[in-house]
């Protein structure tokens, strides 16, 4: 199930440089796909956000070994600290070590349940067109939409609760402490093995109540959403269109067909990477 929503009134990137992070307004950004997701854009005119649980890598949303470790012995201490337990018999003591126990085993439970309540929209960064991402996104002919992370911005509209940065890849093996001010974190680091798919993304997250996370109706109902489609001024934010470098001739044709039926006035040109060598 698929929900499809209008455009709000504010403008997602009028907050500032806060809200972006290091993400610089210029930065050019590729979005690689198959010809029928391009049409599903098109004849729609959104963006789809997919649930982070359904992008392919079982780790997305997930924290480092090291940090869950040390944020959670860090948990057990404060608790401990709020019941006094210092100064506790030995029995309340292990009881309550019980407790504390439910609590993080809980919170572990939070967290993946939080992986099917975030929505994520993903861009490749890169100045030159990648030959591995043609690879890597495309089925049968592959199309490309060349925009940026200003015309990204102005062009989503989203609602406040909506996020752009760009992600950090780190050794999950290693010694990794991350920020606990920024909630959005898990879902803005990845394995290092994925580093060549150079990901800005787009997280949008539903104002939810703390209730929701537990709450089994409402939970059972955010299951069977596969994601957001968000509408989109695609004029605005597609600087230009690309056909992939193994494409035929009637690719080219047909996605300037769809084009054209849509009334969108795109550019849009073959992939450089199929041009013929010189000797």
């Amino acid at each position: 199930m698929t929900n499809v929503f209008p455009n709000p009134i504010e403008q997602f990137g009028d907050k500032g440089g806060e809200d972006a992070g290091d993400v610089l307004p210029d930065t050019t950004l590729w979005r690689y796909m198959d010809l029928s997701k391009f049409v599903n854009m098109v004849s729609t005119s959104t963006l789809f956000f997919c649930r982070s649980d359904r992008l392919g890598d079982q780790f997305e949303g997930t924290i480092p070994l090291f940090t869950r470790e040390k944020n959670e012995q860090e948990k057990r201490e404060t608790l401990k600290k709020l019941r006094g337990e210092e100064n506790s018999p030995f029995g309340f003591k292990t009881f309550g070590d019980r407790l504390d126990e439910l609590e993080i085993s809980k919170g572990r439970g939070r967290r993946e349940k939080l992986r099917r309540r975030v929505f994520v929209n993903s861009w490749h960064a890169n100045n030159y067109e990648s030959a591995a991402m043609w690879k890597l996104y495309k089925s049968d002919v592959g199309i490309a939409i060349v925009s940026s992370v200003e015309k990204l911005s102005k062009a989503i509209l989203l609602e406040p609760n909506a996020s752009i940065d760009k992600i950090r890849y780190v050794d999950f093996e290693d010694e990794v402490e991350l920020s606990k001010q920024d909630f959005n974190f898990p879902f803005l680091i990845k394995r290092i093995s994925f580093a060549h798919e150079k990901e800005i993304r787009v997280i949008y997250k539903p104002q939810l109540n703390y209730s929701d996370l537990t709450d089994p109706k409402d939970f059972d109902l955010q299951e069977r959403i596969e994601g957001f489609s968000f509408r989109v001024k695609l004029e605005e934010l597609v600087s230009e269109i690309r056909v992939d470098p193994d494409s035929e001739t009637w690719s080219y044709d047909t996605v300037r067909a769809i084009l054209e039926k849509w009334n969108l006035n795109i550019p849009i040109n073959r992939s450089n990477l199929g041009n013929d060598p010189i000797y």
